[in-house]
């Protein structure tokens, strides 16, 4: 069981690293959704077990080397939205200003010089 675990991972992060180009965050959040569900199932029956075996380890050493590459990516995306949020509250803000509310028995006096 641990083997197809490892290689259901390896072939995950692979399809997912060949694509990483043009991963948006709902696939990169998908692709973590699946990865932890795996990883837990390796932990769990590595428990039953007594752990890797070396050939398992360093497969499992090449796999996380992929974070070096997937890590950049997300904190990207995590970048990208974060400015994205900032730039809609800074509109609110702005409409919430140019749209303020004005007492009822108040009025303008428009003057020309």
């Amino acid at each position: 069981m641990i083997d197809q675990y490892l290689k259901e991972l390896e072939k995950i992060t692979e399809t997912f690293v060949s694509q990483l180009a043009e991963v948006n965050y709902e696939e990169v959040e998908l692709f973590i959704e699946r990865r932890q569900h795996l990883c837990d199932k390796l932990f769990s029956e590595s428990n039953h077990v007594e752990g890797l075996n070396s050939i398992q380890k360093n497969l499992l050493t090449n796999i996380l080397s992929a974070d070096n590459l997937i890590l950049p990516k997300m904190y990207e995306l995590r970048n990208d939205a974060s400015e994205w949020l900032e730039r809609n509250n800074q509109i609110k803000r702005q409409k919430t200003a140019y749209l303020s509310s004005y007492t009822a028995d108040s009025f303008f006096i428009d003057k020309k010089n």
